[in-house]
């Protein structure tokens, strides 16, 4: 009696297993906008080539939403005068952007140039032997986000002409991502007229008595694999400034100069410009 209802619990497991994972493959434009366009966009990079086999000079620009939302490639490219071809490689909420180097470099789409926007470079806990278990637990339960993405879907598709209208609209934002080479406007957490912060606009986490340094790279393993991929690969590294709401922090820093000298002795990382650069509210949404 126990085996046989220990085998009809685990058959009904399976069973429930099977079915959730084919919904969530079966449906993938179903859930939050931004993630969405994320998954789309990671499975893009990691199965297809980002450059064009004549591209000379190849950049790619790594950081979150804000140059997700904030770096357009066909504009860079323009103002290049066509001597860069450059992609989107920003991703919300993450900082581990040395994966997304080694995956691109392993498929042969090495660049010659890379942006780094991060404030530093996260620092790795010696005590933790799985580095992302996200991932891993993401490859074992596609769907755990699945009941909560429905339940959000149906709630937005009642405000934008219905589920198969909001389907098609998600769907068709994860192919424009493609289509920009990375860019995507995150339309979703727009909320104000033409896409513009109201100049009176504020935020609680707001300092604007204080700058917003960036934090000086420790020289652990993350640092070294990092110096060790651009040498192999003769990639020309370069942290770039990151852009702020005038009021969110204190306008106008002065050059970083811990920062600089933190790589001063590497010959393929270079700082430029100041931690950040500060626009008007008009110019975020």
């Amino acid at each position: 009696m126990f085996l046989r209802r220990l085998s009809f619990t685990i058959a009904l497991g399976i069973a429930f297993y099977i079915g959730l994972f084919t919904i969530d493959k079966m449906f993938p434009y179903i859930g939050v906008g931004s993630q969405i366009v994320t998954d789309e966009k990671l499975h893009f990079i990691n199965s297809e080539s980002i450059f064009p086999p004549d591209a000379k000079r190849r950049l790619v620009i790594l950081g979150d939403s804000r140059v997700l939302s904030g770096f357009i490639p066909a504009l860079f490219d323009e103002l290049s005068r066509g001597t860069i071809y450059s992609y989107n490689l920003g991703i919300p909420d993450t900082k581990m952007f040395i994966p997304l180097i080694e995956n691109i470099i392993n498929r042969g789409q090495i660049p010659t140039d890379v942006f780094i926007t991060w404030q530093e470079l996260p620092k790795k806990n010696p005590l933790v032997f799985i580095d992302n278990d996200n991932k891993i637990i993401k490859m074992l339960v596609p769907f755990r986000h699945l009941i909560r993405n429905l339940s959000i879907f149906w709630h937005r598709s009642q405000h934008r002409g219905g589920i198969r209208k909001l389907y098609d609209e998600s769907r068709q934002s994860a192919k424009e991502v493609l289509e920009n080479r990375g860019y995507y406007f995150i339309a979703g957490q727009s909320f104000y007229k033409n896409d513009e912060l109201p100049d009176d606009f504020s935020f609680i986490s707001d300092q604007p008595d204080k700058f917003y340094p960036r934090g000086v790279p420790p020289k652990n393993e993350l640092y070294k694999q990092l110096t060790q991929m651009l040498e192999a690969h003769s990639i020309n590294a370069y942290f770039v400034p990151i852009y702020a709401r005038i009021g969110a922090y204190k306008p106008n820093p002065e050059p970083n100069v811990e920062f600089t000298q933190a790589f001063e002795n590497n010959s393929r990382i270079q700082v430029i410009g100041p931690d950040y650069f500060s626009f008007p509210n008009k110019l975020f949404s």
